[in-house]
């Protein structure tokens, strides 16, 4: 019994050592994210990186969407009229 007891003991107090280093990282690591600078891309390397975003046979436009929702808008607004 008194060897479980030791060994509860340091594994307790290890567990203790190695958490609290890893939060002192983490915030100091936190900090120092915080105060620096951030890093900015021009609007060229932005596009540079982007991914194409070309109009697939199957999408709707935003007229064909507007009046397909109008049977569901009309619906929306006569149950909040009641």
């Amino acid at each position: 019994m008194k060897t479980l007891n030791w060994l509860l003991y340091e594994v307790h107090r290890w567990l203790g050592v190695v958490l609290a280093v890893f939060m002192l990282v983490w915030f100091a690591s936190g900090i120092s994210i915080m105060y620096s600078t951030p890093m900015t891309q021009t609007r060229t390397q932005q596009l540079l990186h982007a991914e194409a975003l070309a109009p697939e046979p199957g999408w709707l436009s935003v007229g064909e969407a507007w009046e397909r929702s109008a049977g569901q808008r009309e619906a929306s607004a006569a149950a909040f009229k009641a």
